[in-house]
């Protein structure tokens, strides 16, 4: 029995070793894309993307950034989804999709 508990902490430490390497490898791969630090897009120290922080480093850049609007569908109950428009300098824009965990009221 020892053995099976000792198994299942083993692998959800290597799923979390795994989950916090690809957090960071998205990082890097999107901080070499624009150009900029990782330090630039996170908040925790450079380990995962922060999307207030990439969201300044877009209008930093000359983006316009219209206030979030809440999606008419939710389809995940756990998140609440809200909708970016984001318009870039030569006028060509994008609406971006943002889940975010739902806090209870």
């Amino acid at each position: 029995m020892k053995t099976a508990t000792k198994s299942l902490a083993h692998d959800q430490h290597l799923s979390q070793a795994l989950a916090a390497a690809t957090a960071l490898a998205r990082l890097q791969h999107l901080a070499t894309s624009i150009r900029c630090a990782p330090a630039d897009l996170s908040s925790d120290g450079g380990r995962s993307i922060d999307i207030l922080r990439v969201l300044d480093v877009m209008r930093a850049r000359g983006y316009r950034i219209e206030p979030p609007v809440i999606a008419k569908a939710q389809p995940q109950p756990q998140h609440t989804v809200w909708l970016l428009d984001v318009v870039v300098p030569s006028g060509a824009g994008v609406r971006l999709a943002v889940p975010l965990p739902r806090v209870p009221a």
